[in-house]
């Protein structure tokens, strides 16, 4: 989490796991084309990375905020200015899932020596071979935005573009931890996306200054869907 401008050290920690219950959907997937300019995999499908589990079932990519409760709810919290990057490399836009916050700047570099023609709800964007281009970022999105190469499909990640909250995502394995909380009551919520649709839960926690809270949240896999292609 960016650090927080002027607030003192609580001392305090909000760590634990996001855990997936069932099964995960099926993943899309489309051959490997012809001009696949990367070592392709075995076997030769590409696929997407909406559901990333780890060990114990611990699930990556999930977005934990907690909420503030009570007189302060509504409470203004302002971040350093902190510069997000996504980088095509190996055939992908890494990370595939990322937060921007109000202040924050939005960045992709090419590391392929390829052009890119980007799509995304922010219009068309041109990467040229290896250089870093901003790209326009809004303060608020009620979902991810999905960002795709125009001719490379494959090369995609989605931006959540958040008001200024604290927030952690979570580790492959579905760890997340987040340091110097303010005390107070609060709602901590997880919130896990793939493509146009959410998974969500959420619990009460009580933060008190100079102590760690460790709570593990489930989430329930969304209904089994046959896989599409890109």
């Amino acid at each position: 989490m960016p650090r927080i401008i002027g607030q003192p050290n609580y001392r305090t920690i909000v760590k634990g796991r996001v855990v997936l219950k069932g099964t995960p959907p099926p993943e899309k997937e489309t051959p490997v084309p012809d001009d696949y300019p990367c070592q392709p995999p075995e076997p030769p499908v590409l696929k997407t990375h909406n559901f990333i589990v780890g060990t114990n079932a611990g699930l990556a990519n999930t977005v934990v905020q907690p909420v503030r409760l009570g007189s302060e709810a509504s409470r203004v919290i302002q971040f350093t200015e902190v510069t997000n990057e996504l980088v095509l490399t190996e055939c992908r836009l890494e990370p595939a899932f990322t937060v921007v916050v109000g202040g924050q700047q939005l960045k992709i570099r090419d590391t392929l020596g390829v052009s890119h023609v980007l799509l995304s709800a922010m219009g068309e964007i041109e990467v040229p071979p290896q250089e870093t281009v901003s790209l326009p970022t809004r303060l608020n999105s009620d979902s991810p935005v999905t960002i795709a190469c125009k001719t490379h499909p494959w090369e995609q990640s989605q931006v959540w573009f958040q008001s200024v909250l604290p927030f952690t995502i979570t580790d492959a394995n579905g760890n997340f931890s987040i340091t110097n909380v303010a005390p107070g009551d609060y709602l901590l919520v997880a919130t896990h996306w793939s493509g146009n649709s959410s998974q969500k839960t959420s619990q009460k926690i009580s933060v008190r200054p100079g102590r760690t809270n460790s709570i593990d949240l489930i989430i329930q896999a969304p209904a089994t869907e046959t896989a599409a292609q890109f």
